[in-house]
């Protein structure tokens, strides 16, 4: 694919069999560090070419910690599949979605303002002291 990246391109490689992989499989599958395939995938996913599952998936994992033990913790994360020209698709009762534009890098209203503006329309009730 021109215009992409090293990265990139191993991703959709991998993804372009069509089968859902999380972060963490596709790590192992490339070779590359977890900084770099979650940077591709956030990419790839803003440009709408891979889909992402609506909501993460929670699983409980547990792991040897030598001498402290066993931990166990609880694991949230995405599944990513190639887009097939589509805005959504439901895989294994998962929905696949596309970037709709969230609010990452949207202007919020702070919580400051959201009191301000209910004190200016409710000028007449706040603070009464009967």
């Amino acid at each position: 694919m021109p215009g992409r990246g090293r990265t990139e391109r191993a991703l959709l490689a991998i993804l372009s069999d069509g089968e859902p992989r999380s972060r963490i499989e596709l790590v192992k599958e490339t070779g590359l560090t977890s900084k770099a395939v979650g940077s591709a995938l956030y990419r790839l996913w803003r440009a709408g070419i891979i889909l992402r599952t609506e909501k993460p998936i929670y699983e409980s994992v547990r792991a040897f910690k030598g001498r402290a033990g066993t931990r166990k913790n609880t694991r949230a994360y995405h599944l990513y599949l190639y887009r097939l020209g589509k805005r959504s698709v439901s895989i294994r009762g998962l929905r696949f979605v596309r970037f709709e534009g969230g609010g990452i890098g949207k202007r919020r209203e702070s919580k400051a303002e959201i009191i301000r503006r209910f004190l200016e329309q409710n000028s007449e009730r706040a603070f009464l002291l009967d």
